[in-house]
This record gives structure tokens, C-alpha cells and sequence, in this order.
């Protein structure tokens, strides 16, 4: 699941929403192989948000990246 736009539908600082178009994005689940490191496994669910959200063109920015 992917989230996009909720920075602007609770502004820091703010304990009430505001009305603003957001998007959540459902993907298929990802399973971790039977012999899949963690590591492997995490950069590959980060990789399908990476492009979930470059593909949505919501930010050219990575998850995890602050502005």
C-alpha cells in the first residue's frame, strides 16, 4: 500500500485535517521467500513504492527522503 499527498491533509503542527485530495494505492503482497534475507526482501518492497509513486508522478522523491 502506497500513501501520496497526506503531508498537506494534516500540516504540521495541525490536530484537525483539512480537506485535500490524498491516494492510497493497494499492491499485491509480497512474500518473503524461504531463503530471502530481510535485507533483500525490504529492498524490494521499497523498490515497488519507488515506483508506485514515480509511475503516479506524486514526487520525484524516495520513501524515507525528507525535503
Amino acid at each position: 500500500m502506497a500513501l501520496s499527498n497526506l503531508g498537506r491533509i494534516l500540516p504540521k503542527g495541525e490536530r484537525v485535517p483539512v480537506p485535500h485530495l490524498s491516494k492510497v494505492t493497494f499492491h499485491p503482497p509480497l512474500y518473503v521467500g524461504a531463503d530471502e534475507p530481510k535485507a533483500e526482501f525490504l529492498d524490494r518492497a521499497r523498490q515497488v513504492l519507488v515506483e508506485s509513486l514515480r509511475e503516479d508522478g506524486s514526487g520525484d522523491e524516495e520513501p524515507g527522503d525528507t525535503a
